[in-house]
């Protein structure tokens, strides 16, 4: 943990250019896996928070974050016991990570109060926690819950995201709003899953 945080601390300050802005931002992860996989995976829905440098201006402009980001997706399946019983079962893979995107912001300034952009850069990934948690429930019995950690996992992920979004000005208060989608380029686990995920979020300038 302390080194995730030293790598945190130097993206700041490497990109710390004197007249950006630090700002908080939080909203919503809706991932899944793409690849080859033994389940058809359905949605898991997250939360992402963290902070981010903003650039002020039209044009084109630089906006790194650091994020803690939930991914992972959900499945469910059937099978038998031993003792031919059909046992139904609901799982989620939760990978969590904390996140770098360095993404390129190109910002059309329409007055001082709304100004679209668009978003699109690589993202750097380091892997907090992979558990798997499931529910195993048996006609007349009561379910069973369970909860254990995945291993042998990647311990970073990469990958390109893109989207766009707007920036508002309201009295005294700035805020921004995005939704961007995210393609993971390295596999996260042995059976060639890569995370996907779309984000929505809102930022605000401290």
């Amino acid at each position: 943990m302390k080194n995730i945080c030293s790598v945190i601390l130097a993206v700041l300050l490497l990109t710390g250019i004197s007249f950006a802005q630090i700002g908080v931002t939080g909203g919503v992860n809706v991932s899944n896996f793409k690849g080859v996989g033994l389940y058809n995976f359905n949605n898991r829905t997250g939360i992402t928070v963290g902070l981010y440098l903003d650039l002020p201006g039209s044009g084109f402009n630089f906006m790194p974050s650091i994020l803690y980001s939930q991914k992972g997706a959900t499945f469910s399946s059937s099978e038998y016991s031993d003792n031919g019983q059909l046992i139904s079962i609901d799982a989620t893979m939760k990978y969590d990570y904390f996140e770098i995107p360095l993404m390129a912001k190109y910002t059309i300034e329409i007055n001082r109060n709304f100004s679209p952009f668009l978003l699109a850069g690589p993202y750097l990934g380091i892997l907090v926690s992979s558990t798997l948690t499931g529910t195993g429930s048996a006609a007349g019995q009561d379910p069973l819950t369970v909860a254990t950690n995945i291993t042998n996992q990647q311990t970073f992920d990469y990958g390109f995201a893109f989207g766009g979004g707007a920036s508002f000005t309201m009295g005294n208060t700035s805020f921004s709003v995005n939704i961007h989608y995210s393609i993971g380029m390295l596999t996260a686990d042995k059976n060639q899953l890569k995370n996907s995920a779309l984000s929505v979020m809102i930022g605000f300038l401290l």
